[in-house]
């Protein structure tokens, strides 16, 4: 058996680039019944492969707080990125997902969001926000819902929480210090590696 998680615990994915955080909500109102679902209840999901340890505290994750907060190091082939499993489901919010150089800070970003989320605010497709990063401004895009192959990509373990069924997505765009964002045509060239334009798959299915 389990144990019971307990806030900001930590479990390894694979190749210990992977990491989930699980968020404490625990103060705050859940959606009722969201925790014994065909999504986040283990015997209801009805999986045809076994689940291991790491998708098992997910899904414990999903039902006792709400969601978690995964992030991936950078590495040769990418940026690092972090990104939410559980707000689309528990909060009728679009996961939210950011890419960067530093896993350990996006990771920080994205949790301090969907904590917001989770306290009832809302963030909506090119919405622009000045309070979130240092000399910076982000603007959430939206992923069209009938898109998939970005998901598939980069958000492997929320499709699979989804049970690869389409969810929404919101991708939080960092801007760079005089405040372009990266389909800004003057914007700093040195910082385009570190972002993953998930709009520009927009056209691709």
């Amino acid at each position: 058996m389990l144990t019971e998680l307990e806030p900001g615990s930590e479990i390894v994915f694979g190749d210990h680039q992977v990491v989930g955080v699980a968020m404490d909500t625990s103060s705050r109102e859940l959606p009722p019944d969201g925790h014994a679902c065909a999504y986040c209840d283990p015997e209801l999901r009805g999986d045809q492969q076994e689940l291991d340890e790491g998708d098992e505290r997910l899904l414990e994750a999903t039902r006792q707080f709400g969601f978690m907060v995964f992030r991936i190091g950078a590495d040769d082939e990418g940026p690092g990125l972090a990104f939410t499993v559980g707000l689309a489901h528990r909060f009728d919010h679009p996961e939210l997902v950011c890419f960067g150089a530093d896993a350990d800070v996006l990771g920080e970003l994205v949790r301090d969001l969907a904590n917001q989320v989770a306290a009832g605010s809302r963030f909506e497709d090119r919405e622009i926000r000045t309070d979130v990063l240092h000399r910076a401004k982000v603007r959430f895009d939206a992923l069209p819902t009938d898109r998939d192959a970005p998901r598939r990509e980069h958000l492997g373990y929320a499709c699979w929480f989804h049970r690869n069924a389409s969810f929404p997505v919101l991708q939080v765009v960092w801007s760079d210090r005089e405040g372009r964002f990266p389909d800004d045509p003057d914007h700093d060239p040195a910082l385009a590696r570190w972002q993953v334009s998930l709009g520009a798959l927009r056209g691709s299915a």
